[in-house]
């Protein structure tokens, strides 16, 4: 519980959710994360691997997860070429494949006044994933109440 504590309130509106639903937690992703967002000495840890790779490969080389956090943007579009919907469907199919049966995936979404993204999102996950569920998170360092499924 201690570690919990520790977490910022957007990274533990996305690891919540994983421990409390009492599944193995064994082999976890993080897409994304790049900051460290667990901080103090998350990098150094020896249970963590850091890859650095496009998250396509990733998903295409590694399976079987327990979990994955999804921490990337629900905005590709604006740093890559491709439709927002298309990329995000073809990273989510990635994503679904990649988790073990049993597996779950939690999720930053949007602001909470982002309603298309939102809708976005909830078509993206009740697509792929069955019992899920967003959550609003207030969070400082955005100063706006935050999305996370």
């Amino acid at each position: 519980m201690s570690f919990l504590y520790a977490l910022s309130p957007r990274n533990k509106s996305m690891v919540s959710p994983l421990i409390d639903a009492g599944i193995p937690l064994h082999n976890v992703a993080i897409l994304g994360g790049g900051d460290g967002g667990v901080c103090h000495d998350a990098f150094d840890d020896e249970r963590a691997d850091i890859i650095n790779d496009d998250v396509f490969r990733f998903l295409d080389n590694h399976r079987r997860f327990d979990a994955i956090i999804y921490d990337l943007t629900m905005h590709p579009e604006t740093f890559i070429d491709m439709d927002r919907e298309v990329f995000l469907d073809r990273l989510f199919t990635k994503i679904k494949a990649g988790l073990k049966p049993s597996g779950m995936v939690t999720a930053q979404c949007c602001s909470h006044y982002d309603e298309e993204t939102l809708k976005v999102a909830e078509t993206i996950m009740k697509t792929f994933f069955s019992n899920v569920r967003f959550t609003k998170t207030y969070i400082p360092s955005y100063c706006t109440p935050w999305v996370f499924s």
